[in-house]
């Protein structure tokens, strides 16, 4: 979807952690490259919260790491950008927080759009939440802030039902924007509108005809810097339980006969309810141990293919399942339909080279785009059909509790 013709109000987002990975690597270049496509035709103004005591030029230093060659372009961009220093838990830091956005507010001629982006860990969104609300800035004037936040919604079903909780005794459901990432890449988004426009292909869907259907989410690298991180997720929590059950709702869901966006949620978040884990393969990369912040000795499954069963009668003993490693011998996602009675298999290839395949037939083919951008068009312009939805992530969890509860029970293979 694209908004080209819609002029849209000032745009205001804060950015809490703008100093993090995400925020350098992701947000701000996807916010240039809407900026660069003149998807903002208004007054676009982003402020960075931070609790590092930079100067306005050591950030713009910082965040041109991952921003193109300086042009003109990009300079009228980088005016639109400041710098806060404040911390999570300090009051008075959103009170000086609202006399700038108050201040900002005042020099543009339409009301704008607020945006708060949660780009930081989920024990950081109550404390920022409760001084939103002590302050004021949970509310400006008549506009209702949209809050974006990020993975992980939790650690198992209790953690995501109680950050649930702890965010709705701050704003409404349509105010959260859940971000998956992977529902805004190109190739995703083409998969409902291909089943709408290949009706013969969608009469196939079902378990009359349909021998398999297999997400791989395969990472040629290890886990980088994220030691710290990862070792207390794993495979299953880091993709599994989000981008994997997504892609495979995709294919599963009853196809909603209009684009609403809550059709669409409604009919992923029945897809995920009705499946059931079955067994769990587990594995871990040589070497894993001796990686940066690891526990020499830790059980965290680096590898991990997960088989599931659907109660829907469309699906019932389809062979369902998701595999997602780090450290295998190619980077490949893509989601493989296999069909009975016939060598022929349908993939929905996400990366590299998104295309849908037919056998060896290119269908069509797609951008490999970072996805960040759409998403955050979307937020402007009150989209939340590419946003997860609370009884999503919650059926989720629920879907891999099982899994999660015994998985010290599981042999770990080295590979």
């Amino acid at each position: 979807m694209t908004y080209d013709s819609i002029l849209m109000p000032p745009v205001i987002i804060t950015v809490f952690g703008i100093n993090g990975d995400l925020s350098r690597k992701k947000l701000i270049p996807a916010l240039y490259h809407l900026f660069q496509n003149k998807h903002f035709d208004t007054k676009l103004t982003i402020i960075g919260f931070g609790r590092r005591d930079y100067s306005r030029n050591e950030f713009l230093n910082l965040l041109q790491e991952t921003l193109p060659a300086k042009s003109q372009k990009l300079n009228i961009f980088l005016e639109s950008l400041i710098y806060f220093k404040g911390d999570f838990s300090d009051t008075a830091s959103f009170e000086s927080l609202k006399k700038e956005i108050k201040l900002l507010t005042t020099t543009l001629s339409d009301s704008p759009i607020y945006i708060y982006y949660f780009a930081t860990a989920p024990e950081f969104f109550g404390p920022i939440s409760h001084n939103l609300q002590q302050t004021g800035l949970h509310r400006i004037g008549q506009s209702l802030p949209r809050i974006i936040v990020e993975k992980p919604f939790g650690h198992d079903l209790p953690s995501a039902i109680a950050l649930d909780e702890e965010l709705a005794g701050y704003y409404e459901e349509d105010q959260l924007y859940r971000i998956d990432h992977y529902l805004g890449k190109e190739a995703v988004k083409a998969i409902l509108p291909f089943r709408h426009n290949h009706p013969d292909f969608e009469k196939r869907l079902h378990n009359a005809q349909v021998e398999a259907i297999e997400v791989l989410m395969a990472e040629s690298l290890g886990i980088e810097s994220r030691g710290a991180y990862y070792d207390h997720t794993g495979a299953i929590r880091d993709v599994i339980q989000n981008h994997g059950l997504q892609l495979l709702a995709q294919v599963l869901c009853d196809l909603p006969q209009t684009d609403d966006e809550t059709a669409i949620r409604d009919a992923r978040a029945e897809a995920i309810q009705q499946l059931q884990v079955q067994d769990a393969e587990l594995g871990q990369y040589q070497g894993y141990g001796s990686e940066d912040k690891v526990s020499h000795d830790s059980r965290t499954e680096t590898y991990a293919k997960v088989s599931f069963t659907s109660q829907s009668k469309r699906w019932q003993g389809v062979n369902l399942t998701i595999e997602t490693g780090k450290r295998l011998q190619e980077k490949r996602t893509e989601i493989r339909i296999i069909f009975k009675n016939t060598p022929e298999s349908f993939v929905f290839r996400i990366q590299p080279e998104p295309q849908l395949l037919s056998g060896d037939k290119v269908l069509a083919q797609f951008n490999e785009n970072d996805a960040y951008d759409q998403l955050i068009l979307d937020c402007i312009n009150s989209n939340q059909t590419l946003f997860i939805r609370r009884d999503e992530v919650e059926a989720a969890w629920k879907c891999l509790e099982p899994i999660l509860n015994k998985l010290a029970t599981f042999p770990l293979n080295v590979y």
